[in-house]
């Protein structure tokens, strides 16, 4: 099944309405859902589209009143036609209204649902970076964020004018415009700013915040709050789950990953390694004592060799590659 290149243009109303993609995601067929994740591998940036679109049609779920009987074999006769044409229909796009895409399968639409779904429906929009792959993007507002690799950042844009929210899982670096309140939520704490800069790290039961300007307010998941103020950080602690006290951070050595500089003080090798993996796209294995101990480092982006020597030889490491693995003795 060949797909067309005008799929890359296609919003999530359009996938849901597309025909090859509404027998992929209900019907199960083979051919589609080949042809479609295939796709996918050469859209990555199109996966929360596509996932919305998803969503859609399995959503949409129309009833009838109390239909004849010949209606029923009508309609039973219309799904097997349909069923039929699976392994014979072009994959070829073609735009339709929502409204005529549901004809055929149901002979009583339900009003109530199509205005819910125009008029009600709100969207998540899925931001997701892979490894070695960093991004900029602006929100609806005009706040600004640099999101780095292997994150993961959603939200709402239909409803953005009455609440500034996003959901991060990875690290970002915000800039956000002044009005309503701009929350960025994790797994483990919560930011909330009107407008400023700061950068959110949470990954993997770490947290951490960096104010750049203007005032910050981090809460934990116990409810505590901090204030910080422009150059001043805070993490949680893994072993209480309290916030630490607000530090002075070197700006020279903070959220410099947007210029492919990463800087470690007092660091796990663990916590610089699956950086490192992120940001080249490879596996590092090594024991676990080594992953124990810690390290004042950094490296450049640019050539992975040189990233592992300047982080293992001040260790009196070694450091061996064998294709996407590295192993560390």
């Amino acid at each position: 099944m060949r797909m067309d290149d005008n799929y890359a243009n296609y919003s999530a109303l359009d996938f849901a309405q597309e025909p090859s993609f509404i027998r992929w995601v209900r019907a199960g067929d083979g051919e589609a859902a080949s042809a479609w994740e295939r796709w996918l591998t050469d859209h990555p940036d199109r996966a929360g589209d596509v996932e919305q679109a998803r969503r859609i049609v399995l959503a949409i779920q129309v009833r009838e009143a109390e239909p004849a009987p010949e209606t029923l074999s009508s309609i039973w006769n219309a799904i097997q036609v349909q069923t039929e044409e699976v392994a014979i229909k072009p994959m070829v796009p073609v735009r339709r209204t929502l409204v005529r895409r549901l004809i055929p399968y149901a002979a009583a639409a339900s009003v109530a649902l199509l205005a819910w779904f125009f008029l009600a429906y709100n969207p998540t929009k899925v931001v997701l970076t892979e490894n070695a792959q960093q991004l900029a993007l602006d929100l609806p507002d005009g706040s600004r964020v640099n999101v780095n690799a292997a994150t993961e950042l959603t939200y709402q844009p239909k409803s953005w004018k009455k609440e500034r929210r996003v959901h991060l899982e990875g690290e970002a670096f915000f800039q956000v415009e002044k009005g309503e309140p701009f929350i960025v939520e994790t797994d483990l704490g919560k930011v909330e700013v009107l407008g400023t800069s700061f950068n959110v790290k949470s990954r993997e039961g770490y947290f951490e915040v960096d104010c750049f300007t203007g005032k910050v307010r981090v809460t934990n998941q116990n409810g505590s709050m901090q204030v910080l103020n422009p150059g001043q950080s805070t993490r949680i602690d893994l072993a209480s789950g309290a916030l630490t006290t607000p530090a002075v951070y070197d700006p020279g050595l903070t959220a410099t990953w947007r210029e492919g500089k990463f800087y470690f003080q007092e660091a796990t090798l663990k916590e610089v390694f699956l950086e490192i993996s992120r940001q080249y796209n490879v596996e590092i294995t090594t024991a676990p004592e080594i992953l124990g101990r810690k390290t004042t480092t950094f490296f450049e982006l640019g050539n992975l060799d040189s990233a592992l020597y300047k982080v293992c030889w001040p260790m009196q490491l070694n450091a061996k590659r064998e294709g996407n693995v590295v192993n560390v003795e």
